[in-house]
Parts: C-alpha cells; sequence; structure tokens
C-alpha cells in the first residue's frame, strides 16, 4: 500500500485486524504542533463514523488551499510524533536511528499484552 492517504483511508475505512499498526515517515509535518498532535480539531471523526470517510476538510491556514479528506484527518489527529535527528526526509545516514524508533515502537504498542 503507497501513501499516507491511501493507507489511513483504508484502515479508517475497513479496520482490517490484520493491521496491527502504521509507520508513516516523513509526513507533511506542517499539519502539526511542535507536540506532534493535530492543529485543527478533529471533524473527522463524525464523518467517519456517518460513513462520509472521503469528504474533504480544509487545513488550517496557509499560503495555499489544502484539503484532507475527514479519514485521513483522523488517521492523522491520533498520531504518535517522533523527531529522527539530523534526518533528512529521506533518512540518509540515520537509518539505524530510525529502525531503531520504530522496533520501540512496535516493542510498546504492538507486543504489550
Amino acid at each position: 500500500m503507497a501513501g499516507i492517504g491511501n493507507a489511513s483511508f483504508y484502515q479508517a475505512d475497513s479496520d482490517d485486524l490484520r493491521v496491527a499498526g502504521l509507520v508513516f515517515a516523513s509526513p507533511a509535518v506542517g499539519f502539526f504542533s511542535p507536540g506532534g498532535r493535530s492543529t485543527a480539531p478533529c471533524a473527522g471523526r463524525e464523518l467517519v463514523d456517518e460513513g462520509a470517510g472521503e469528504e474533504l476538510l480544509r487545513l488550517p491556514p496557509r499560503s495555499f488551499l489544502s484539503f484532507v479528506s475527514a479519514a485521513t484527518h483522523l488517521a492523522l489527529a491520533e498520531w504518535t510524533r517522533v523527531l529522527i535527528v539530523n534526518g533528512d526526509h529521506e533518512y540518509v545516514g540515520e537509518e539505524a536511528q530510525v529502525a531503531q524508533t520504530i522496533a520501540g515502537w512496535a516493542d510498546a504498542e504492538l507486543l504489550r499484552d
């Protein structure tokens, strides 16, 4: 599955039990505050619950118009964000840090039972 929109919409729409978790690398970080939470209220929840996850929501004011589906907005609002120190968009030279971060998340979130 490719792309944050496709992956998050699929999971929000299907609630596929085979999916234990999603890791999105290099997302649109401008949508988030420094603490990692969405800067916009999560209006996506009601639309997804009503089966209207494909409805578009306008993102917070920027220099250009930007929209995201309600399902994607909901998935983004529930993220935990981690900063990879010295990492560029492709994490060149920081692959070990990325692997350690994802493995730590998987241990904490997926293997806790």
